[in-house]
């Protein structure tokens, strides 16, 4: 690679890396309005992204996310507990305990009313 594109590549790196803190940041907003982690968030938002009205298995949102699947159904509880998904049992999926998250009725009408500081009503 000649000095040139190098360098166009290294300023596309630093700029692609920009882009993640500035939506980290917009993550981290929108989770401590609902007093959750940023992670919970992203855990929220995908499967709301996948649910077609009968949940999620937690395999695709571990897969959605490249994370662990237990990461998910730890954290899917700890939604579950503060009223954010309903997790129930997977018939379709082999493991002992499997959940599927679903998002509650409180928290699809919690999102479609957010509104950022400043939006007009």
């Amino acid at each position: 690679m000649s000095g040139g594109n190098e360098e166009t590549v290294r300023r596309f790196l630093w700029d692609i890396a920009a882009v993640n803190i500035h939506l980290d940041e917009i993550r981290q907003f929108w989770a401590r309005i609902l007093g959750i982690s940023g992670p919970q968030w992203m855990i929220l938002m995908a499967v709301s992204d996948l649910d077609k009205g009968d949940g999620v298995p937690v395999k695709d949102v571990s897969a959605m996310l490249h994370v662990d699947s237990s990461f998910v159904t730890t954290q899917s509880k700890i939604l579950e507990k503060n009223g954010f998904v309903r997790r129930v049992p997977s018939r379709d999926d082999a493991r002992v305990g499997a959940d599927v998250p679903s998002p509650t009725q409180s928290l699809q009408a919690d999102r479609q009313g957010f509104r950022a500081p400043g939006d007009a009503q």
